[in-house]
Formats: C-alpha cells, structure tokens, sequence
C-alpha cells in the first residue's frame, strides 16, 4: 500500500510538471469515526489529511484543484448517525469539505422524511461547505425532494471548461431500501442508464474524466465498469465504490477504466497538458472529444496524441 508520504510526494512531483489537473479523494461507509490503528485512522486525522493535501495543490498551482467524494452509507449505520439520525454526520462530512456525495442503503433507515431534512441541510452550507448529493438512476415522486438530488455534477464548478462529469448509481440493495419509499428506477436496465451517461458526456465537449460514485456489489460494479468501457472506451472513467467496505480494491479494465473501492486518491491528467494557468488553458482549447469519444484537435478530426490519463496514488 502507497504511504501517505508518497501521495504527497506524487501529487508534488505531477503539480511540478505542470501536469495536475485536479485530486479526488473517495470516502466510502463511514462506519467508524474513531481510530482504529492500523487500518483506520479516524475522520479528524481524515480531515486533517484532506486539508493538506488541499493547501499543498494550492501551493503548487495557485488553483484548488480538489475534490472529495462520499460513496454513500454516511449517515447510518454508525453509533453517532443513529443517535443523531444523520445530523452529525451531515456536520463530519462538511468539515471534511466533501463536495459531492451519493446514497447508500443506509441512508434509507430514518424514513424519507428525515433523509429529505438531511439532505436540505447538507446545501445549506453551515460551516462555509456544503455538499451536493448526486443520484442517476433513481427518481423520487416527491416533488421537493427531486430538487435536492442532481442527476449529474461537472467539476471544478468554477471552471468555465470543467473536465469531470460526476454521477451516482445505486446498487440493487440501495434500490430496495429506496422503493420502500417514493423512489423509483429511471431507466428499465443498466444498459439504458449507460446510454444516458453516454450521451449526457458527449455533449459536454470538455469533460475527458468521468467518476461513478457508486454503492454496489462487486458484481455490480464490474458490470457497470464494463458496459460505461463499451460506450465510452476513450475516457477515463472510474468507479469509485462503497458498500462493500471490508475491501481495499482496484480493478482496471482496458486501458481507460478502474475500479477503486476502499481509499483512494487520483491525481488526474489532462490531455497531457497542464491544467494551470492562462497558457495552459489556451493550449487545452485547442483539443475537444468528438462523437466518437476520441480526444481531437480543434479544426480537424485527426484524434489527438496526448492521452487523458488517472494516476491512481493510493488505494
């Protein structure tokens, strides 16, 4: 396993190449929030972690250039999540400055109303965060309730040409807890939900990564790696997953696609250029992702040589 040293050390060496475009780190089934060494290390040396990794992306490119993630399974089933029916939880993972999150099974465990309370207090920003929860393949008949999930989230935000389109999915047991409820699929199978990600992507002509948060089985997760490669083969795409939290796992597949379920913290690339500065960003105009998913320059189809590449630094 990568130290935490070395993550620094790598995220150092690309922002010194003028080749960071941005960090994620992915949390997944908040659980414990307390130490539990070797292997836990606690949610305050977490956000003690997040917070310097934040400030050295910003010394090495001027920008913050970093995203945290939550996988779902945050506001149950913990000791504090059930005393507070999720509110502290809601407070952890803003202090953690997670910016974008999903829902797992236990979510569901309050009741509907509850989560919904839960959720309009996530976007209220108390500490000076906040965090927007990102659902594509379930839709509530609740019509205040629709308006606190985003079927899709485009990162950095502040960016003009953001590179990142972020969705949820939920797994067959999130979708069991959820339909007990107001919820319901929005697309009969996987392979439709899939060729909706296609085409959502390919309108936005910057975005050359794209992060499932995803709460599935194994299983599931390989099936859905698989079939986003089939239609999206020259993307980085990444399943960033939770439910299964008893594993510290990476699958990739093909030359664009992985699977990182437990840690993880991508340094990503993009087009092979730099991400900072006025230069830079003239330089990354001059390529776009045609219909066909292949990176190109602009005023010709010849597909671009620069790959998009995902360096996985810890997981």
């Amino acid at each position: 396993m990568t130290s935490y040293r070395d993550i620094l050390t790598g995220i150092t060496r690309i922002a010194d190449d003028n080749n960071l475009a941005g960090v994620i780190v992915h949390m997944n089934d908040t659980y414990l929030i307390e130490s539990r060494e070797p292997r836990l290390p606690g949610m305050a040396r977490v956000a003690g972690m997040i917070r310097e990794i934040r400030s050295l992306v910003r010394d090495r490119t001027g920008q913050d250039l970093m995203l945290v993630t939550h996988g779902g399974d945050y506001l149950g089933p913990s000791r504090i999540g059930k005393r507070f029916k999720g509110s502290a939880m809601n407070d952890l993972l803003m202090h953690c400055t997670t910016e974008v999150a999903t829902i797992g099974n236990h979510e569901f465990e309050y009741g509907w109303k509850v989560l919904k309370q839960r959720l309009t207090e996530a976007r209220r920003k108390s500490h000076g965060n906040g965090y927007d929860v990102v659902m594509s393949n379930l839709l509530t008949s609740d019509p205040a309730g629709q308006k606190l999930f985003s079927p899709m989230m485009l990162w950095p935000r502040a960016d003009t040409r953001p590179y990142v389109a972020v969705f949820g999915f939920a797994g067959e047991q999130t979708v069991k807890a959820a339909q007990a409820g107001s919820f319901a699929p929005s697309h009969p199978t996987l392979e439709s939900w899939c060729d909706w990600v296609a085409e959502k992507v390919r309108a936005r002509r910057t975005v050359r990564v794209i992060a499932i948060l995803s709460h599935c089985s194994r299983e599931e997760d390989r099936v859905l790696q698989r079939a986003l490669h089939a239609r999206l083969p020259m993307y980085q795409s990444y399943v960033l997953g939770g439910h299964d939290h008893h594993v510290g796992w990476s699958e990739p597949y093909g030359l664009s696609s992985t699977i990182l379920k437990g840690k993880a913290i991508l340094s990503v690339r993009r087009c092979g250029h730099s991400a900072q500065g006025r230069d830079s960003r003239q330089r990354n105009r001059r390529h776009r992702v045609g219909a066909n998913g292949r990176t190109q320059h602009r005023g010709g189809n010849a597909p671009c040589a620069h790959r998009n590449v995902a360096t996985r630094l810890y997981g």
